[in-house]
């Protein structure tokens, strides 16, 4: 198993960005851990949602990145469930609903383009 100091949370998620590590799925289940813990001690809905975001962006663009290996985007696909349904829990107006709608759309689309 790969060792890495996963302390400092923006090279984590740059870990996570660029495949660094694609034999390491401990590193994508680490960067949700903490994402999440970031925002569970946030009080704010709207830094909550932001947080989520990041973290839903970070796997998008992942799998959307031909030169990330194969196998490290399918696994950001397989995990990118979990910062969305974090978002629509967080959804209240039917606007936020229907930006959860349109990032469900955006995911399917994307998904089913790059891999």
């Amino acid at each position: 198993m790969i060792q890495i100091d996963i302390a400092d949370f923006p090279v984590l998620e740059s870990s996570v960005r660029n495949g660094d590590y694609p034999d390491c799925p401990c590193v994508l289940e680490r960067y949700l851990t903490l994402s999440d813990a970031r925002a569970a001690n946030q009080s704010s809905i709207a830094v909550q949602h932001t947080i989520h975001m990041r973290a839903y962006r970070t796997l998008l663009n992942t799998l959307c990145d031909t030169y990330v290996s194969e196998h490290w985007r399918s696994l950001c696909l397989d995990q990118i469930h979990k910062p969305l349904f974090a978002i629509e829990r967080l959804a209240r107006t039917q606007t936020d609903k229907a930006r959860v709608r349109q990032l469900y759309n955006e995911l399917s689309t994307l998904s089913h383009y790059f891999l």
